[in-house]
């Protein structure tokens, strides 16, 4: 039953849910890339010291918690829109 009704959702939104996927994926990929690419990205590990780390842990604690709100947000509204017609 569950199966059927979510095949049948998937037939009628499915441009829908790629979307969102999309809106939702492609700032993080291009996040991802970014950081990755970056020259504090390819350090040394011996630089890896206590003091090293605790100088950029707060700063990178800090964007993860940012951008889990944002998407957070951002995921919450999409599925308010998404099932918003539902009711």
């Amino acid at each position: 039953m569950i199966r059927a009704i979510l095949w049948k959702e998937w037939h009628e939104h499915r441009s829908r849910f790629l979307s969102y996927w999309l809106i939702l994926n492609v700032p993080i990929l291009i996040v991802v890339l970014t950081i990755a690419s970056g020259k504090g990205a390819r350090g040394p590990f011996a630089e890896l010291s206590n003091a090293t780390v605790l100088k950029y842990l707060p700063l990178s604690l800090l964007e993860s918690f940012l951008l889990d709100t944002v998407f957070l947000v951002a995921a919450g509204y999409l599925a308010v829109a998404i099932f918003n017609r539902e009711m």
